[in-house]
């Protein structure tokens, strides 16, 4: 699976939001306190964000981060406590047709229920371990036709509490730091590979299908439907046999788990608007639209 949520969102909130408390103390360098150890830790991410775009020749990025990243507590230097894959549970005999597909699926019918006018928002709880690199944060898409909304909430290094916004509407794009009130232009294009991986996320499965179980889990029923595509394995719970809950999604990289699974068809159309009175910050962190 492509880590386009991963790797671009993490690292393009990381270079934003240092970026951006970096630029505003250049801003007003008389008034600029002397450097704390935090804004110490924020110019050594900088400078080690610098050698990301550079590879090694098998692909792999030339400096890699490994650090945890966790929500809820800006203060807390505590390693985030991803959640673990739930148990095998017991199998469940179900019908399937003549390609091996169980004749009544959980997963497509839900899915398909919600996405097939192209108007939804899908929310959850993002973990992954993938490339020894632990993260978790709430997580929102919203698409409406052409308009997409992708937002993520994390707390960075040193503290650092910060919400990135993904706005595109028609041919014009923004990526919105609300936490700073400042936005960079982009384009539509520069978001393609991000809402593709999100699509991977919430698409019925294509995959073989593995079979079914009953799982049950801190108080917890689920019917857990299972395919295998490639290397990889996903993994569909459904709340007691109904309302889909949480998705594991395990490879060889790692673990993507989403929990606290919600989809609506109440879309906002505030939610692909770019908010007044925002400032534009292309030429502060050397990105242009």
């Amino acid at each position: 699976m492509k880590k386009a949520i991963t790797s671009f969102l993490l690292i393009l909130a990381l270079i934003l939001s240092l970026s951006a408390c970096k630029s505003a103390d250049s801003l007003q360098p008389s008034e600029a306190p002397a450097p704390s150890d935090s804004q110490q830790s924020i110019d050594s991410m900088l400078d080690a964000l610098d050698g990301l775009s550079q590879t090694n020749p098998d692909g792999s990025p030339a400096v890699t981060l490994d650090e945890n990243i966790n929500i809820g507590n800006p203060s807390s230097t505590q390693p985030v406590k991803l959640p673990e894959p739930l148990p095998e549970g017991k199998p469940v005999k179900v019908p399937t047709d003549k390609n091996g597909m169980p004749k009544n699926p959980l997963y497509a019918p839900y899915i398909n229920s919600f996405i097939k006018d192209g108007i939804y928002k899908f929310s959850c709880i993002y973990s992954t371990s993938e490339d020894d690199l632990n993260l978790s944060m709430p997580f929102t898409l919203a698409l409406k036709g052409a308009k997409s909304f992708i937002s993520m909430d994390m707390t960075l290094i040193a503290g650092q509490s910060m919400t990135t916004n993904v706005i595109t509407n028609g041919s014009k794009s923004y990526i919105v730091l609300p936490t700073f009130k400042q936005y960079i232009t982009s384009t539509p294009s520069n978001n393609e590979e991000m809402l593709g991986d999100v699509s991977n996320l919430i698409t019925p499965q294509s995959g073989k299908y593995v079979g079914t179980t009953e799982v049950k889990s801190n108080g917890k029923t689920y019917i857990c439907e299972t395919y295998k595509e490639s290397s990889m394995t996903v993994k569909c719970y459904f709340l007691n046999g109904k309302t889909l809950d949480r998705q594991e999604i395990i490879t060889a990289e790692g673990n993507i788990i989403l929990t606290d699974i919600r989809y609506s068809n109440d879309v906002e159309d505030e939610l692909f608007e770019l908010p007044s009175g925002y400032k534009n910050i292309d030429k502060l962190v050397g990105l242009m639209s």
